[in-house]
């Protein structure tokens, strides 16, 4: 494996296997980089005890590694030095490329796409300045599995961390009296990565008040997938009668959920739920097992579940909690 990137020039040949990206969207670094675990798959023993990040300025930040046996993560403060000292924390993508020894050169990306080649110091934010808008970041290998192993969940500590931000959207929302459109489902896979050009990404059909609306409006846009997925608001009549969860018909029919069966519900942290899903002529919905579901996860009225079809037979459940409140 050889850099091809020359130093002074901007020419680069790469196997896309030698780098991963990431999206930054809040303003303080987390306490670890963790590696994509795809990438840490393939160079996990070449990868050396301590590394360097080379950023758009040219400039370099040691870092150490710390390896288990399923993971790499970077945890000291070589990555939060970095973090800081390229102003990052306003909707960057990143890409790390690493040159089989010791380097990661790091593009960064503005939220219009463009490429930044240096940092303007003024915009550089002291260290241990409050932030504002803490929202979570997440690793994204270039790799399409969406599978990982490694102890560090970065989905379920996103979904803490965004409940920030649907807080803050929510109350924008209400500010601007915007009118809200009916919800609906979205069953298009490979259309949700930028959620800026998606021209309808739908929701559930469960919301009858602008206040749901702008709920289920707040989440939607902290939300993108490959996978097809519609969203469910627990209203009164879900969590404290535990009716059966209305499923979209058309998103039933597009999927698996065409006729009656049983599927398995998943949650962040790897917990699987069995639940019948019942066709009754036009209706679709969970029955057996929802209920279940509802009361270990402790969900409550105001709530919002994403339900995103990862295969067959089996969903995975986000859970977005409503602001102030959290499961005991």
């Amino acid at each position: 494996m050889e850099n091809a990137r020359a130093r002074g020039t901007m020419s680069w040949v790469w196997d896309k296997r030698d780098s991963f990206c990431q999206f930054i969207f809040q303003k303080e670094p987390m306490r670890n980089l963790r590696i994509p675990p795809k990438f840490s798959e393939l160079y996990h023993h070449e990868l050396p005890d301590t590394v360097i990040f080379k950023g758009p300025s040219g400039n370099e930040w040691p870092a150490k590694l710390q390896k288990d046996i399923d993971s790499v993560c970077v945890q000291d403060d070589g990555w939060q030095n970095f973090y800081r000292d390229n102003a990052l924390g306003n909707s960057e993508f990143l890409t790390f490329w690493y040159d089989g020894k010791k380097y990661f050169n790091v593009q960064v990306f503005d939220p219009t796409g463009v490429e930044r080649l240096n940092v303007d110091p003024s915009k550089h934010r002291p260290r241990g300045g409050p932030r504002k808008h803490p929202v979570g970041s997440q690793n994204i290998p270039l790799s399409k599995s969406p599978n990982s192993h490694g102890k560090h969940n970065p989905e379920l500590e996103q979904n803490r961390l965004e409940k920030i931000q649907v807080e803050e959207r929510l109350s924008e929302l209400k500010e601007e009296g915007k009118d809200l459109p009916d919800v609906r489902m979205s069953s298009d896979p490979g259309k949700h990565k930028n959620k800026n050009k998606l021209p309808c990404r739908h929701l559930e059909k469960n919301a009858s008040t602008s206040e749901e609306n702008a709920r289920l409006e707040a989440v939607k846009e902290t939300f993108t997938s490959d996978f097809p997925f519609f969203m469910s608001y627990m209203r009164r009549s879900i969590v404290e009668k535990a009716k059966p969860l209305p499923v979209p018909s058309k998103f039933a029919k597009e999927h698996f959920l065409w006729r009656s069966t049983n599927i398995v519900l998943r949650d962040a942290e790897g917990q699987t739920w069995k639940v019948a899903h019942h066709c009754n002529g036009k209706r679709h919905y969970f029955s057996r097992g929802w209920r279940a579901f509802l009361y270990d996860n402790e969900l409550k009225i105001g709530d919002v579940c994403i339900f995103e079809v990862r295969h067959k037979e089996e969903v995975r459940v986000h859970i977005y909690r409503l602001p102030g409140t959290s499961a005991v």
